[in-house]
């Protein structure tokens, strides 16, 4: 169990939520107009929204209570329509 956590552990220190994102189909794209240096904002169609903050080892909605970090994005696939807005919750 240990093992795993440490893995675990390693595996958020090093995959960045935002190219997670980037990634995914039909993927989220970078709004540089409404991003600041802390928390960087990803549109994808129908008004979806999600905010990458923390140097990229977390996420949050904005038009929901759903947060989390990237091994919740994995398990929670916020990469489908509005999963998003259970995700994390």
């Amino acid at each position: 169990m240990q093992a795993e956590d440490a893995e675990l552990e390693q595996f958020r220190r090093g995959v960045n939520c935002a190219a997670l994102l980037e990634g995914w189909s039909p993927s989220w794209r970078l709004d540089r107009r409404e991003s600041t240096r802390r928390a960087v904002k990803y549109r994808r169609e129908a008004g979806e929204v999600l905010i990458v903050d923390h140097n990229g080892r977390g996420w949050w909605d904005p038009q929901s209570t759903a947060k989390g970090d990237i091994s919740t994005s994995c398990n929670t696939s916020i990469q489908t329509s509005t999963s998003a807005r259970c995700a994390g919750s």
